[in-house]
């Protein structure tokens, strides 16, 4: 996948885990780490940032470093999401991670691991229609299927199969691009689906690409044929609320325009007074609030933090004790972080090797390696860093 500001280097498909995290490294260098669904990780990928590097000085770079890898591509903004004229399945990116100003919606919907988690269940659900292509978010003929919905990397995919009829609305580009169409929908058991994926559409405005400026609904305002109708309704109201005198219908028209204007105005001083408080209120009670949200995340960093240093020193023991092996350090650090528990009765079930307690954890590297970590911006004194270099060097 092109990416807008960096030169993308794959060591190893993105498909095969679960979730990603980033490093930098330095100098326009970072490191994808892969978690791999089956557990344990690796370095997926390696970004280079355009500015500062090109292919030739990549390639001597990866040899320098001895990393084998398996493609390099160049940086690319992807300005629009194409099908191609072809029946074959392709595969396509319909939602980037970000946040996104959705015109059909009227907000910003940010596409994230929650979003995608709700799209790939409702897609799923056996009582909902499956999505399809269609055109210009009609929701009318279908075009094409869906056939499968992923997340990587980059965001969520879709491998989709165009129809005859498809390929015949693409062929001359008469429709360049996708859009996709999806929001909140009730089943028939009355089961509230916050995201669901309704179709792809074949469009020429591709919704999420950046490539245009956003839509502005227009407004279209209606003329009065006579100016005194919206008068008379007001003068009616005023009088049926008691704003304005029922004598003097014989005034002329200019006076009473006047005397309705007063009374109105007399009563949004009233309404602002009243709103003047209501504002004072909520004022108070966003302070209110503020404080209990300040004092709220205290406490919840405290705990974090305390939780942290709790794993670290758990984590290292049972290295120390032969429990873990010490490329399982920061996995392991991690999993006791999101479930103690868990790795608690893990630890209770494991055996302790002996004559290994108070032993210090040593970290074997051979000095070409302490140099290239150093080039790289990796410290060879951390666990963490000589792991990341381990597994891109496929050092056991």
């Amino acid at each position: 996948m092109p990416y807008i500001k960096e030169w993308a280097v794959r060591i190893n498909e993105p498909d095969k885990y679960e979730r990603f995290a980033s490093k930098d490294l330095g100098d326009g260098i970072r490191i994808i780490i892969g978690f791999k669904k089956e557990g344990g990780s690796e370095v997926q990928a390696y970004r280079f940032d355009k500015e500062k590097w090109d292919e030739k000085k990549i390639k001597n770079w990866l040899e320098e470093h001895k990393i084998e890898y398996k493609e390099i591509e160049k940086p690319k903004e992807v300005e629009k999401m194409e099908l191609e004229n072809t029946k074959d399945l392709q595969d396509i990116l319909i939602f980037p991670k970000g946040k996104f100003f959705i015109q059909h919606l009227k907000e910003t919907i940010e596409f994230n691991e929650e979003f995608f988690n709700e799209i790939l269940d409702s897609f799923k659900d056996e009582k909902l229609v499956k999505p399809f292509i269609d055109k210009n978010h009609e929701k009318k003929e279908s075009f094409g299927d869906v056939i499968e919905l992923y997340v990587a990397e980059d965001g969520m995919h879709a491998k989709v199969q165009l129809n005859d009829n498809g390929i015949e609305l693409i062929k001359g580009r008469e429709y360049r691009y996708i859009s996709p169409w999806f929001g909140s929908f009730t089943d028939t058991e009355g089961k509230e689906h916050k995201w669901v994926l309704f179709s792809i559409s074949l469009t020429n405005i591709p919704a999420l690409s950046g490539a245009l400026p956003e839509l502005q609904e227009q407004m279209q305002l209606e003329m009065m044929s006579k100016t005194n109708i919206a008068f008379e309704k007001m003068l009616t109201i005023a009088k049926q609320k008691g704003w304005i005198s029922l004598q003097d219908e014989e005034k002329d028209f200019d006076t009473r325009v006047a005397e309705l204007l007063e009374a109105l105005y007399n009563q949004l001083l009233t309404l602002s007074d009243t709103a003047s408080q209501v504002d004072t209120l909520l004022k108070e009670k966003e302070v209110l609030q503020e404080k209990v949200s300040q004092q709220e995340k205290q406490i919840n960093e405290m705990n974090q933090k305390q939780l942290e240093k709790e794993a670290d020193e758990v984590i290292k023991q049972a290295i120390e004790q032969g429990q873990y092996h010490i490329s399982l350090y920061e996995f392991k650090r991690q999993q006791y972080i999101q479930d103690k528990q868990m790795i608690l009765k893990e630890l209770s079930l494991i055996p302790k090797k002996q004559n290994v307690k108070g032993q210090a954890v040593r970290i074997e590297l051979q000095e070409e390696d302490v140099k290239a970590m150093k080039l790289a911006g990796l410290d060879p004194q951390n666990l963490e860093d000589v792991k990341l270099y381990k597994q891109a060097n496929k050092i056991n």
